[in-house]
């Protein structure tokens, strides 16, 4: 089993997950999809930093769709199939 790294360490990427748990809590969302949500932002930003994107600056529309790509070629835990798009 991969050992998955789950903390961020870039200040920008921290700062920004907060603040993404406290707008959506702002909005209204469900407490039950707030940690989700933002489970799938900190997954995203970890990528980044994985990347070598430690920073807002550096990133671009086309690393989104990095990531979607990404997450294509991972097993889920459960299906033990590839995540689909």
């Amino acid at each position: 089993m991969e050992n998955k790294i789950t903390t961020l360490h870039s200040s920008e990427y921290i700062l920004l997950c907060q603040s993404c748990k406290e707008w959506l809590q702002l909005l209204g969302y469900s407490s039950h999809s707030i940690p989700f949500l933002c489970y799938h932002i900190r997954d995203f930003l970890l990528y980044q930093e994985q990347s070598g994107k430690g920073s807002l600056d550096q990133l671009t529309a086309t690393d989104a769709g990095d990531f979607i790509s990404h997450l294509q070629t991972i097993t889920g835990i459960r299906t033990k199939r590839n995540y689909s798009p």
